[in-house]
């Protein structure tokens, strides 16, 4: 107890720090900061099943009939990390709904049965698995986002690449199904304080003017989805800034 009391008041004196800082920068480091998420993470484990991220109403499964799936990736359930009102909680077993935009995690009772509830959206901060690393942004404080909600981090340099990671649904003709999934993900580059939407190689190279070569340089592989062509033409970009000393 007496190590969890000198933790808790360790805690409290940081958050006026943390709060105090701004631009998304900070915002990145805040959330996925080894030190102060190691910290949080040792006292999570001292609560165990009692922390406050086990409370939440029960998480509804699509229907059944739409072909495919609505998570992120894959429907198997994720060992991951989640900063839940501001605290850490590690090995948290999750699934992240892109189609309703639900982060859903095990939980055990105490008579270890199992169930999936549902986290509340404006209390998760940050989550990751699978060395995808995802937080939350609020469209009203963020120049250029389409919405609010929770973005993936691509690319952390000066620019930043991000991904909200969407799955809609359409008609199909595929028998007994009358609907299936399908991806609908949306790329923004954050540069000079504000969001860029890039859907095109066009459009990034009209953000990236000032550095036409970059796209003529790096040239799109075969196997390069458009994300990774676009974290590499950004990385490139950036190292030609700095060569400059810009």
């Amino acid at each position: 107890m007496v190590k969890i009391s000198v933790l808790l008041l360790f805690l409290i004196s940081i958050v006026p720090v943390l709060k105090a800082q701004t631009g998304i920068d900070h915002l990145i480091n805040d959330t996925f900061g080894e030190e102060v998420r190691n910290i949080y993470e040792y006292y999570t484990h001292q609560q165990g099943k009692t922390s406050q991220i086990f409370n939440g109403p029960e998480y509804i499964p699509a229907d059944i009939n739409i072909k495919g799936h609505p998570f992120f990736e894959q429907k198997t359930l994720q060992s991951g990390v989640v900063k839940y009102d501001g605290n850490f909680y590690d090995h948290i077993k999750m699934r992240f709904d892109i189609y309703r935009n639900e982060l859903a995690i095990v939980h055990y009772d105490e008579k270890e049965h199992f169930s999936l509830i549902r986290l509340s959206n404006q209390k998760i901060n940050s989550f990751g698995f699978n060395g995808h690393r995802f937080m939350r942004l609020i469209k009203e404080e963020n120049k250029g986002l389409s919405a609010t909600g929770f973005y993936e981090i691509l690319y952390n340099g000066n620019l930043k690449v991000l991904a909200k990671r969407v799955k809609k649904v359409k008609p199909t003709t595929e028998r007994p199904y009358r609907y299936e999934f399908y991806n609908d993900s949306k790329l923004f580059i954050y540069k000079d304080g504000i969001f860029h939407h890039i859907g095109s190689k066009n459009m990034l190279s009209n953000l990236l003017d000032d550095e036409k070569k970059v796209i003529r340089r790096v040239r799109r592989r075969k196997k390069d989805g458009f994300e990774n062509y676009v974290v590499r033409v950004c990385n490139y970009y950036e190292e030609l800034k700095q060569g400059k000393g810009q």
